[in-house]
């Protein structure tokens, strides 16, 4: 009798819906020149139709869709401007919108995003120092030539 009471206890509950979703990574870095673009991808995971929105608090940074549906797992394209030298950070934020029946939930996940910005090194400035070293290592090698046959040369060696 127990036995049936618990089986009719457990057909009456209701059936629960539980949402599940992911990003990966969880940090993108990018160390770039001044002036340089550069991709990356994150994936969204989801186990059911589940709408999103994509937003980044760093204006280096473009999210390509921003919006959409992940049916399972969807990738999105991001891009990071660097424009003047200097260490940068921000995130992602990802928000979900459960389509998943049951209880409507509104989850998040966030992506970490740094960006190293180098200054560009000036080619005019490259190419005066490989003519400085090479001048100076020239200058030492004609000396040194120049003792040994001055040494070589005198009377009695």
């Amino acid at each position: 009798m127990r036995v049936i009471l618990l089986i009719l206890f457990l057909l009456a509950l209701p059936v629960v819906n539980a949402q599940g979703i992911g990003v990966s990574p969880a940090v993108l870095e990018f160390d770039l020149l001044e002036g340089e673009e550069a991709q990356r991808q994150i994936t969204i995971y989801g186990n059911a139709n589940e709408e999103f929105v994509a937003e980044s608090s760093a204006d280096f940074v473009t999210i390509t869709p921003g919006i959409g549906e992940v049916k399972r797992e969807k990738k999105l394209m991001v891009t990071a401007n660097a424009k003047k030298p200097g260490l940068y950070n921000g995130h992602i934020t990802i928000q979900f919108n459960g389509n998943g029946g049951g209880m409507r939930l509104n989850t998040g996940a966030v992506v970490k995003v740094l960006m190293n910005v180098r200054e560009k090194e000036n080619e005019n400035y490259n190419q005066t120092s490989v003519l400085k070293g090479m001048s100076i290592t020239s200058g030492i090698v004609l000396v040194g030539l120049a003792g040994y046959f001055a040494w070589k040369n005198q009377p009695g060696t």
